[in-house]
């Protein structure tokens, strides 16, 4: 996978901001949520809904896709055939794999769509393999499809599902997570990225193995961060997953 930009650099330091505003200086923090909403909130659509207000970059949206394959949920809507291509596209993402080949797209049948804002996950799935960028908004449908447990999904139609709170949840720590808190910046000072922090956070991510984020946060302190929001999230009880804004960052993603 490319190096993302979704880190901008700026003198010595990365801050993990909308990268179009950084250079137009003039990022505020977003709008219609709070970086305390942001931590709290247990509804994906709201967050996701504020990342696109705040033309939030989306560098990190194919991590985002890809947690979701490893999840499970969302990978199961999809047509057999999809599934493995799928979830090579999410190890490509993670740069376990190299990138999968595009997957050739259906012939169009305008009496299967039943709205003009149907989101088909088959179709969202074979454009993100053939390299199309998604929006916020256009990953919202995808987010909503793993909520309710359903292919097929529009903005405005919600079938009643027990346990989509849950899922909810799941999406919204997952959400955090990957992308941290986008309306409480952190600025990662280069210095924190020893040649242990960046062993350790490989290591985590290709092996897998959150379990060793506490030893990550002493090695950062040892290197001279002292950050709290960096230093909680890896001494949290997460849920910690690959794509982690922490383990990416230290090692140079």
């Amino acid at each position: 996978c490319e190096e993302s930009s979704f880190f901008a650099a700026t003198n010595g330091s990365v801050r993990l901001v909308p990268l179009q505003l950084v250079a137009a200086n003039n990022w505020s923090g977003g709008e219609g949520m709070t970086a305390t909403e942001w931590a709290t909130s247990t509804n994906p659509e709201d967050m996701l809904s504020a990342l696109d207000d705040a033309k939030f970059s989306t560098s990190r949206l194919p991590v985002v896709l890809a947690g979701a394959a490893e999840r499970g949920r969302f990978s199961g809507l999809l047509s057999p055939d999809l599934r493995r291509p799928f979830l090579a596209y999410a190890r490509w993402v993670f740069g376990l794999a190299p990138r999968p080949l595009p997957i050739e797209l259906p012939v169009f049948d305008p009496l299967a769509r039943q709205g003009v804002d149907t989101y088909d996950a088959d179709i969202g799935v074979r454009l993100v393999i053939g390299g199309a960028k998604l929006s916020w908004l256009e990953y919202m449908l995808a987010s909503l499809a793993e909520v309710y447990g359903t292919r097929r999904m529009t903005h405005s139609f919600r079938p009643e599902v027990s346990d989509a709170p849950h899922w909810q949840r799941r999406q919204a720590d997952a959400l955090r997570d990957a992308l941290g808190n986008p309306f409480a910046p952190v600025t990662w000072e280069t210095s924190w990225r020893s040649e242990t922090v960046v062993a350790l956070a490989k290591g985590i991510h290709f092996d897998n193995a959150f379990d060793r984020l506490p030893i990550l946060a002493d090695a950062l302190e040892e290197a001279g961060c002292d950050d709290t929001d960096v230093l909680d999230h890896c001494r949290g009880s997460g849920p910690h997953a690959r794509g982690c804004w922490v383990v990416d960052a230290a090692r140079g993603r």
